[in-house]
């Protein structure tokens, strides 16, 4: 079963697991670092200057991405996240330590690619053609969800220039990226219900499948949800989605079928919430829920959530 962890949230932007430590990014300027050990006790709290956008794990501690274009680094003694290794241009909406090269790349929405050196704090940043709305990464590879429907694939030792550009020929926005664990391919979302697992070697093995619709009865036709949340599991083969459905799917890539649904996540008053952001490490699944009513939501109007969001946490052993 789901522990749930304790406090409501503010909208949750992102979720990292590193040992026992989950942190949690939310959209009020707050970091909050729970104990998956201790699912019941309170969180620490951090709050940041800005938005807390992406995460990432390094050996220096977490890695936080934030909306005023900086990356930061978290003092895991402290709990202060005042050492700032990077700027860019606009928000940050990844992040990641390259262990190989020991450096930080980071993406902005504005189109910029950012790495730094941790040894010696030497920055570059290099501009695309395109905004970018997702990106994931590998040791060996880097993928970018562009505006416009494209994907743009790179050696992460040379981000000079794409070795590939891609037309998805849909008119629907990608919108999460997951590269899979052994850098053989990747796997990405679109807001019309849509899963691709493309490889780079064997581009026949590639499919694509539709999740996270739910028949109307009345009208007799499929409600589409976007899904938020990719994420593998370590054997490259199994892969948790997460939609605007509030279901939590798992499937087998080998097998081309889902293995399991997890029973939708809900508030008190039994509303579905979207999911948010799956992470997984090791044996545990962490889970956050948000009211994603912000995505529809227009500059003229201000917008507060209606339903907290929540985190849960599952150990994968448990049936």
């Amino acid at each position: 079963m789901f522990n749930e962890l304790p406090l409501d949230l503010d909208t949750v932007l992102d979720l990292l697991l590193d040992g026992t430590q989950l942190y949690v990014a939310c959209r009020n300027n707050r970091l909050f670092v729970y104990d998956v050990g201790m699912p019941t006790a309170l969180p620490v709290e951090i709050v940041l200057q800005s938005i807390p956008v992406s995460l990432a794990t390094s050996p220096q501690g977490c890695l936080v991405g934030c909306s005023d274009g900086s990356v930061r680094i978290v003092d895991s003694e402290n709990f202060k996240a005042d050492e700032v290794l990077c700027v860019g241009e606009g928000v940050v909406n990844f992040v990641r330590y390259m262990k190989n090269e020991q450096r930080v790349l980071a993406t902005t929405i504005a189109g910029d690619i950012i790495t730094s050196s941790i040894r010696t704090g030497e920055t570059h940043k290099l501009r695309t053609s395109s905004k970018i709305f997702c990106a994931d990464a590998t040791d060996e590879v880097v993928v970018l969800g562009l505006a416009g429907a494209r994907i743009q694939i790179y050696n992460s030792y040379d981000l000079s220039q794409p070795r590939e550009t891609k037309e998805l020929g849909t008119i629907h926005q990608v919108r999460s990226i997951r590269c899979l664990p052994n850098s053989l391919g990747y796997s990405l979302a679109t807001l019309d219900g849509r899963v691709s697992l493309e490889y780079f070697q064997d581009p026949l093995a590639n499919f694509t499948f539709k999740c996270h619709r739910v028949i109307d009865r009345a009208t007799k036709t499929d409600e589409v949800f976007s899904i938020n949340a990719l994420v593998f599991a370590d054997d490259s083969e199994t892969l948790y989605t997460g939609g605007g459905d509030g279901t939590v799917c798992v499937w087998n890539c080998q097998k081309r079928k889902r293995t399991r649904i997890y029973p939708q996540f809900s508030t008190k008053n039994n509303r579905a919430v979207s999911v948010a952001k799956i992470f997984i490490a090791g044996d545990v699944l962490a889970v956050a829920v948000s009211d994603d009513s912000y995505i529809r939501a227009t500059d003229t109007q201000p917008w507060a959530p209606q339903y907290p969001s929540k985190v849960y946490t599952r150990n994968l052993r448990d049936l």
